[in-house]
């Protein structure tokens, strides 16, 4: 089963549940990077970025993520 949800799914609590151990479910949470985002996004330092990691274990070839948080998204 696929689950799709835009922004609002995408809350820590709803991705948890929805990667729960047991549950046999793909998903895909989306959003919109506006400039506002874009602006953030650049601002994160070099020091901050982990390489992305499979459901499985393994690194993500050339894929990293950081997290944003506080009021970046209501302004």
């Amino acid at each position: 089963m696929m689950i799709r949800t835009d922004s609002a799914g995408g809350t820590h609590a709803f991705v948890a549940w929805l990667a729960q151990r047991g549950r046999w479910l793909a998903y895909s949470v989306g959003m919109t990077v506006t400039e506002q985002v874009h602006q953030h996004v650049l601002k994160v330092p070099a020091s901050a970025w982990t390489p992305a990691v499979e459901t499985g274990g393994e690194i993500r070839d050339g894929a990293w993520v950081a997290e944003l948080a506080g009021d970046v998204m209501g302004g």
